[in-house]
């Protein structure tokens, strides 16, 4: 929380109903990072099973290093893990939080 103080410009709200700052950044944080189509289709590669790069970018249709900087992206924001297996990585959602938002969203966007 210290390093969101000292980087964030949030105004803290006088409601009860409002996060703390610190919680709206992180959380701004997280919707811009999903605000990327190829980490969209990153993720929804992953809802199926957990998977190695090279099988994420059969999936996704881009080069390995294009899809490994982009579960760069995910991993340092909590989005994915990485499994360590011999000698490959292994990839899967962090926890059904983000299994949850990628089906919010999509539900919500098929409303209309």
């Amino acid at each position: 929380m210290k390093e969101c103080i000292e980087k964030c410009n949030c105004v803290a709200g006088s409601s009860d109903a409002i996060p703390h700052k610190c919680i709206i950044c992180d959380m701004e944080t997280v919707l811009k990072v999903l605000a990327d189509a190829t980490r969209l289709k990153i993720l929804y590669s992953l809802l199926e099973s957990e998977k190695c790069v090279c099988d994420i970018q059969a999936d996704v249709n881009m080069s390995q290093s294009a899809v490994s900087h982009q579960l760069r992206v995910l991993r340092n924001n909590n989005l994915v893990k990485r499994i360590k297996d011999s000698n490959r990585a292994i990839y899967t959602l962090a926890d059904d939080h983000v299994k949850i938002i990628l089906e919010m969203v999509y539900d919500h966007v098929q409303e209309n």
